[in-house]
């Protein structure tokens, strides 16, 4: 086990969200600091559901809320905004030499198979620790390769779990870009269905207009014309309340897509609706009202 005062260090030095030690601590104007990728997915979670666009966020420490410098840019990069703690990045970089010094904080390897004797070597084949006398017994059929010094062996476990945390870096750059790419994708997004639903209702304000003074003629010439002239208005205005019908549908389809469906349905669902859009407003115009012969 870690020894108490290394214990104590490694408690200063942990990050309050991840309750690992400090990545890229960043400190917010309250003092609280916080792992940079920890701050940024507080803030998405915070803020990603307002309805408008969000300017601020809370600590989540103290709950105060905290203005970022440039609060226009994409919240995804607030946190890079804030003051890294050089302070914090130094006693990690302390407590990381010390405990690379005292290995993980635990007493010496110790042979599984002589409790008291002192492990020298490390069986890459068995995963295990051996003394001289193992090495020479229930290792000694073991490629010699696959029996190492402790030291060199827990070097090169270093040398591995380096470059996989290089490799892992890589891979969280590639998805920060990723991410940032699904934001300006969800903006884009937003911005069309507003702009369907507006032109959906402004089609569904003039059509009702046009409706209301056409049906008013209507009535007051039903009375003078013929009963064929009549059926023949009639089936013009069912074809028009057909019409205003589907425009009421596409609407509600609209509404739907705008504001209740899921990101990834919107994306699928979107381009069927899009075609049905252009062939109502566009493909199939309502249909004409001739005047009525007298």
């Amino acid at each position: 086990m870690l020894s108490h005062q290394l214990e104590e260090e490694r408690a200063e030095v942990t990050c309050p969200i991840c309750q690992d030690v400090y990545r890229e601590p960043r400190t917010l104007p309250c003092g609280h600091a916080f792992c940079r990728r920890c701050l940024t997915g507080h803030v998405t979670a915070r803020t990603q559901r307002r309805p408008q666009t969000p300017t601020t966020f809370t600590c989540p420490l103290c709950a105060k809320v905290v203005t970022p410098p440039d609060a226009a840019q994409d919240r995804y990069f607030w946190a890079r905004q804030f003051p890294l703690h050089d302070e914090l990045q130094d006693m990690v970089a302390h407590l990381a030499a010390r405990e690379g010094q005292l290995g993980d904080g635990s007493q010496p390897h110790r042979c599984p198979v002589h409790a008291q004797v002192e492990a020298s070597s490390w069986c890459v084949q068995h995963d295990a620790a051996a003394c001289d006398v193992c090495v020479q017994t229930t290792h000694a059929a073991c490629n010699g390769g696959d029996v190492l010094p402790l030291t060199q062996a827990v070097a090169r476990r270093k040398q591995e779990a380096r470059e996989m945390r290089a490799h892992l870096e890589g891979v969280l750059a590639e998805l920060d870009k990723r991410l940032q790419l699904l934001d300006v994708a969800e903006a884009r997004m937003s911005a069309s269905r507003r702009d369907v639903l507006q032109d959906l209702t402004a089609l569904h304000d003039r059509l009702l207009t046009f409706l209301d003074a056409r049906l008013v003629e209507l009535r007051a010439r039903a009375e003078e014309v013929h009963e064929v002239e009549v059926e023949q208005v009639r089936g013009r205005r069912g074809a028009v309340r057909a019409m205003v019908a589907d425009v009421e549908e596409m609407r509600l389809v609209a509404e739907v897509l705008s504001t209740q469906m899921k990101e990834e349905e919107v994306l699928v669902q979107f381009g069927a609706f899009r075609q049905q859009y252009d062939n109502l407003l566009y493909v199939q115009p309502p249909p004409e009202v001739t005047q009525v012969n007298q």
